[in-house]
């Protein structure tokens, strides 16, 4: 069963990403109107959720992308980006993040992976506060995410 503090994240989450995702499109040009945000907890996948409008051609393949970079975080404890296990030939790309405390994983396919991967770092930080300034550096550092300066602004919202 799903405790009640870690489902209250997880809608806060999906409340959170929902709300960036119409933002963060205005920064990718190749207009998509949506993707999937799947969250795991506990090495468990405990939502897929689609985020605006998956487009028909690629809802399938961002659906498959966002749980890999999750089971991928998954299997590697201590890993904090996607982008660090980044595999194209097992479809594992970068917008995964995952944090120790409260044993979230979260990744999103629908943008960019650098936008993707933006994205769910603000989601972790403003609702989990878990995400400190050095996690911003380690995950800038690991995937070369110029978006990781700028959103990290953001975490520092009240």
């Amino acid at each position: 069963m799903i405790q009640d503090p870690v489902k209250k994240d997880v809608e806060r989450i999906v409340g959170c990403v929902t709300t960036l995702y119409p933002n963060a499109t205005q920064l990718d040009n190749r207009g998509y109107t949506g993707g999937y945000l799947c969250i795991g907890y506990g090495g468990k996948i405990m939502k897929v959720t689609a985020i605006g409008t998956p487009s028909l051609e690629k809802w399938q393949g961002w659906f498959e992308n966002s749980q890999n970079k999750v089971r991928a975080l998954m299997s590697h404890p201590g890993s904090i980006s996607s982008y660090g296990l980044r595999n194209p030939a097992q479809r594992i790309y970068g917008g995964g993040l995952s944090v120790a405390i409260p044993d979230l994983t979260l990744a999103f396919s629908g943008l960019s992976e650098q936008l993707d991967e933006a994205m769910c770092a603000v989601a972790l930080a403003l609702v989990t506060r878990n995400f400190d300034d050095a996690k911003w550096s380690e995950v800038a550092r690991i995937s070369g995410n110029l978006y990781m300066r700028v959103f990290g602004k953001l975490s520092h919202l009240p």
